[in-house]
């Protein structure tokens, strides 16, 4: 980031953010919204051009991001699954008062929720909590993790796969289940530049493979990305 040119913090454009979603009429997109507090605050094109690390984004449009989640948290602003946000009741009364006074009182809260879970997962001598009573509790947020995608049901499993396999940057994503051994198989193509790399392939969802850390399908998940990033260096050289 350029330190010579500025951006406000999330929580200066807390009331920036609720006064352009109403402007637009009490809903919007994100594409909208942003626009709006662009013209709204009069930001350069300087500070516009700052990306937010690597990019895509910017910094001001990640800024606006905290500054959405948080004023929805403070009962200012509803999203729907397509990405429209809008007022609340609340939100179309308040004042930039209201606003400071609500975002103090959500970040004290999310502050006790946090030092309150940290409390229940460490027991006071260190142990996890529920150790004692000889119950199982994930030790870290990798073992929650595992624990949930081995509950989840086949169907939501391969959704998953299929996901996971378009995120990271495969097309013509398939996955099929294997009945009864409670895994998938996944094909994908890695697409790089004109060049098309077949890859992937997710097997078994083993409970003692997951456990040692090492899956068949972990290690062959990014196949093709490999032989993309191969097909890159060589170009390079």
């Amino acid at each position: 980031m350029d330190l010579d040119v500025s951006i406000p913090s999330y929580r200066d454009l807390l009331w920036p953010t609720l006064s352009a979603v109403r402007e637009i009429g009490d809903s919007g997109t994100i594409e909208e919204i942003v626009e709006k507090v662009i013209a709204l605050e009069s930001f350069s094109e300087d500070q516009q051009a700052i990306a937010h690390g690597d990019g895509p984004s910017s910094e001001i449009e990640y800024r606006l991001a905290w500054a959405r989640t948080y004023l929805k948290g403070m009962g200012a602003l509803n999203n729907s699954e397509r990405g429209v946000w809008s007022t609340t009741e609340p939100g179309r009364e308040m004042t930039p008062e209201d606003v400071a006074a609500r975002h103090a009182a959500y970040s004290a809260q999310l502050r006790a929720a946090r030092k309150q879970r940290k409390a229940t997962e460490v027991g006071r001598d260190g142990s996890l909590a529920g150790e004692a009573d000889g119950e199982f509790v994930p030790a870290t947020w990798k073992e929650r993790l595992l624990e949930t995608l081995l509950e989840i049901p086949p169907d939501s499993f391969e959704r998953l796969a299929r996901r996971l396999l378009r995120e990271a940057g495969f097309i013509s994503a398939t996955v099929t289940g294997k009945s009864g051994d409670g895994g998938i198989d996944g094909i994908g193509v890695y697409r790089l530049s004109l060049v098309s790399f077949p890859g992937a392939r997710l097997s078994r969802r083993d409970e003692r493979s997951w456990r040692q850390g090492t899956p068949h399908h972990d290690r062959q998940l990014h196949d093709g990305r490999e032989r993309g990033g191969d097909a890159r260096r060589s170009a390079a050289g």
